[in-house]
C-alpha cells in the first residue's frame, strides 16, 4: 500500500496478549521512496484506546531495548524494519484494546505522517511467533 513516496509493506497485527489489552502492529518494511524525509508520529485505531510508537535501540551490551518515542524518522531512500525480532527498528503498540483480538480479526487503523499525511488501512490480526 503506497501513500504518496511511502510504501507500507504487508502489515499485521499481532494477536493480543494473555490479558487481552494489548496488541502489536508490525510490518514487513516501512520504506520512504522519495527524495525527501518524512516521520512517522503515530496513529488511531477504533479497536484500541492508543496507538502508541516504540523504537528499539542498542543497549550497550549486544541487546536492544525499548523505548517510547514520538516519532520514527524515515530519511529519503531509507527502509524501515518494524517486523518481530532483534533486526526490527520498533513497533506500534495498540493499547487498551476494546475486546480481545483472536487471529484471522481484521482492524482498521490509521498512520500519521508528518509531511504525507494519514492512511488508513485493514491489518489482519496472526498467530504470534513461539
Amino acid at each position: 500500500m503506497r501513500l504518496g513516496d511511502l510504501v507500507l509493506d504487508h502489515p499485521y497485527v499481532v494477536a493480543s496478549t494473555t490479558d487481552g489489552t494489548v496488541a502489536l502492529l508490525h510490518m514487513k518494511a516501512l520504506r520512504n521512496t522519495g527524495a525527501q524525509a518524512d516521520r512517522l508520529l503515530g496513529g488511531h485505531s477504533p479497536a484500541a484506546a492508543a496507538v502508541t510508537l516504540y523504537q528499539h535501540t542498542a543497549d550497550g551490551q549486544g541487546g536492544s531495548v525499548m523505548r517510547a518515542a514520538a516519532a520514527l524518522p524515515l530519511p529519503a531512500g531509507s527502509e524501515l524494519a518494524l517486523r518481530h525480532g532483534p533486526q526490527s527498528a520498533g513497533h506500534l503498540m495498540l493499547q487498551g484494546l476494546r475486546q480481545p483480538l483472536r487471529v484471522g480479526d481484521t482492524l482498521s487503523i490509521t498512520l500519521r505522517f508528518e509531511k504525507a499525511g494519514e492512511v488508513t488501512f485493514d491489518a489482519s490480526v496472526v498467530r504470534p511467533r513461539s
